[in-house]
Order: C-alpha cells, then structure tokens, then sequence
C-alpha cells in the first residue's frame, strides 16, 4: 500500500468505528420518515397525539413540541392535564401508547428524534457522547446555555458538515434527511 492511500484506509476505518455507534442504539425509525400519507388511520391518529396533525407537521422534524422532550420527560409530563386535576407533573397517559404504535422506544426516541437534546451534560458524559458533541462544536458552557452563541455546525446542512462532524452526527442519529 503506497503511503498516501495509509491516511484514506485509517480514516475510512475511523469513520465506520465511530458511526456504527448510532446504528446500535435500535434501528432506525423508518416509519418516522414514511410519507405521511402511507401511514395507516391508527398510525396518523398516534401520530397526531404526539403533536404530528397533518402531513405538514409529520414531514418537517422538529415541529412538534414532543421532539424537544426526552422519552421520560414525556411520559412523566401530563402537559394537557387529561385528568384536569391540575397536576401537570404525573404520569401522561397518551405519550407511551402513540410512541410504540410508532415504533418507538425510549432509546430510539432519545436518539433519532430528541438527539439527546434535553439531556443534561453530565448525562452525555455517563452515556460517553460529549465527544461527538464536541466535534460538532459544543461545550459543557453551551450545552447548559450559559454561553448562548451555538456552535457553527447548528447552522450547517449536513451536506456542509466536515468529515468527522459527519461521523459526530450520524453517531448521534441526525441523518442526511
């Protein structure tokens, strides 16, 4: 092997070593990414529960409130108070049922659809995950939002991202799409 091809091979190899990590979570929530119109009545009513009504908030991710909770937060969170009595800290009845009727699990929604975003630092660190994080630009400082400027990857499409902040974000489950 000549010696320029030793640096391709090695970072070839370090990409699938680092990327195959995403992968291990669960699989991949194809169904989140189906055209909204191939998704069955009982699919589109669960997807609807998670804040996904029409075929305009299920295609654009990030539009639905939910996405912006961990799995535990939003099965402990009874933010539409169903049983009205003013307690929006109990049990939600409605999150659990919708997500496995989608697919989900706590893993697969932490990941693909929350991207560990309402976890806190420290969590990413027992997890072993702020490495990734670092690659794309974060911090302990920006994570908590003590410092507010994002980092310059938050701005970028993934066709923009640097190699290893591909590999940093396919590792934490955001994708081309």
């Amino acid at each position: 092997m000549n010696l320029y091809a030793t640096p391709v091979v090695i970072g070839i190899l370090s990409l699938f070593a680092q990327s195959i990590n995403a992968f291990d979570v669960e699989p991949y929530p194809e169904l989140r990414f189906r055209d909204y119109n191939e998704l069955k009545p009982e699919e589109k009513e669960a997807a609807a529960v998670l804040g996904y009504s029409n075929a305009e908030s299920w295609s654009k991710l990030g539009t639905a409130d939910a996405e912006g909770w961990s799995w535990w937060y939003n099965a402990n969170r009874d933010y539409y108070d169903y049983n009205e009595n003013g307690n929006y800290y109990e049990e939600n009845p409605t999150f659990i049922p919708a997500a496995t009727t989608l697919g989900f699990t706590e893993d697969v929604w932490d990941c693909w659809i929350n991207h560990y975003g309402s976890y806190e630092w420290e969590d990413l660190k027992k997890y072993d995950i702020t490495s990734f994080y670092r690659k794309l630009g974060w911090t302990k400082d920006k994570w908590n939002e003590i410092d507010t400027v994002l980092p310059d990857t938050e701005g970028k499409s993934f066709a923009e991202l640097s190699t290893e902040e591909k590999t940093a974000a396919v590792t934490v489950c955001y994708t081309q799409k």
